[in-house]
């Protein structure tokens, strides 16, 4: 199937039934469309978009007009409680600075069925940005858990096993290492524990 690549085509790919009105509320943020489910019109019903999405985030048959109107009001209420969200770590990161420094050494812990450790050096900061260049290194890790394969290991400072990155800062001095969410923290030097299942 070819991804819709723009607004128009989003929304040109919505499916609305033909009877369907427009709530007045609807804005570009999010969509609300009041439909009969039946031709008696016995069954009030309606369907909701956020954004330009192509898909509906709901559609819904109701009771009654009253149980429509609460979900569609709780509905325009999520998204503005969102979009205030937004605004206001906008605002925050807008003020954040990071207190990062060259030699810094961050972990990242992450994994599903086992846990993997990761460490990295903070090797440049550009003055008034929150843009760092990391690189990973090297780690001393033993197995000494409880269980076979786990363990602790702790950083290796200056033995680099990969190119520079550039990333940016996050507030809370994080750096996301993965774009599916793995996020690294500034490491204290304390062992951190692995485990492993190969």
């Amino acid at each position: 199937m070819k991804r819709l690549e723009t607004k128009a085509e989003r929304l040109a790919a919505r499916w609305i039934p033909k009877d369907a009105i427009a709530d007045p509320r609807s804005n570009d943020h999010a969509g609300v469309f009041l439909y009969c489910s039946s031709r008696e019109c016995t069954s009030p019903a309606a369907m909701a978009f956020i954004g330009t999405a192509s898909k509906p985030t709901w559609n819904y048959r109701f009771r009654d007009p009253q149980s429509r109107e609460r979900r569609i009001a709780d509905f325009f209420a999520g998204i503005q409680a969102s979009l205030e969200l937004k605004a206001l770590r906008k605002l925050e990161y807008a003020a954040f600075h990071h207190t990062l420094k060259v030699g810094d050494v961050l972990v990242n812990s992450w994994g599903w069925e086992q846990t993997n450790i990761d460490f990295f050096e903070v090797t440049k900061v550009t003055p008034g940005s929150n843009r760092i260049e990391i690189r990973a290194i090297g780690q001393d890790a033993q197995e000494d858990g409880c269980a076979a394969m786990t363990g602790s290991c702790t950083a290796r400072p200056g033995k680099y096993i990969g190119p520079p990155m550039v990333k940016v800062v996050g507030t809370g001095n994080r750096v996301k290492i993965h774009g599916w969410g793995s996020w690294a923290y500034l490491w204290d030097g304390n062992k951190e524990r692995w485990s492993s299942y190969a």
